[in-house]
């Protein structure tokens, strides 16, 4: 009996140690776990934060953001797009984006661009002509980028695109008057050639035939009207 006793008083002892360790380390757990609740919290802050900045930027801006997955179908279509192309984002999403807005007669380009852009050997930036829901054209610069999964899968593109008709149109109008400014310049200086070239020759013929006859300031104001002439017909 005393041999039982004192070996249930060792086993009493060995499952008191056992306890203390064990209220030890699940002390460390929970203490583990509160710090990583924090982080996931934290992590989930910012991580909202991201995303609602990226919805304010997207919906804001004044430029189209448009996401399509690899069959082409439209996933995102920011209000910007809207006003550009004329199409609702009810209207847009779920359509093939080369079908929507992209002219026949370009289809098989702008498909390559596409391809181009989910192999990453280029296509990130293009201009193009673009079809709105009233069939009118417009220009618009496309900057393109690949979006992919955890895996490394391309799964989608992302598309910045500006309207820059109205840019275009009045930089070439721009460079046409330049041009009608220039062709006036070189018709003007053309033409004044000939009454120069004939002021140069009389004045040549004047003191040739009456370097005799004139006085010194006479000879002084043709020599200069003939200095002048040349210089001008230079």
């Amino acid at each position: 009996l005393e041999l039982t006793v004192k070996e249930l008083e060792k086993a009493h002892e060995k499952v008191k140690n056992f306890n203390e360790k064990l209220k030890v380390k699940i002390e460390e757990k929970t203490q583990t776990l509160n710090a990583s609740k924090k982080t996931l919290e934290k992590s989930e802050k910012e991580l909202f934060e991201k995303n609602q900045f990226f919805e304010k930027t997207v919906a804001g801006t004044p430029l189209a953001f448009i996401y399509f997955d690899t069959n082409s179908i439209i996933q995102r279509w920011n209000t910007a797009a809207e006003i550009i192309f004329g199409y609702t984002a009810k209207e847009a999403i779920g359509k093939d984006i080369v079908d929507l807005i992209v002219p026949k007669e370009i289809v098989a380009e702008i498909n390559e661009v596409i391809d181009d852009v989910f192999n990453e050997t280029g296509g990130t930036i293009k201009q193009n002509e673009n079809i709105t829901k009233s069939g009118r054209r417009i220009l618009c610069r496309w900057h393109n980028a690949e979006i992919k999964d955890e895996n490394n899968k391309v799964i989608g593109l992302t598309s910045i695109v500006e309207d820059v008709t109205e840019r275009t149109k009045v930089a070439q109008d721009l460079e046409n008057s330049n041009q009608s400014l220039q062709d006036l310049v070189y018709i003007a200086s053309h033409d004044l050639q000939v009454p120069l070239v004939s002021m140069e020759g009389y004045t040549a013929e004047l003191l040739a035939d009456n370097k005799d006859k004139l006085d010194e300031e006479g000879i002084f104001c043709l020599k200069r009207l003939q200095s002048n002439a040349q210089r001008m017909h230079k």
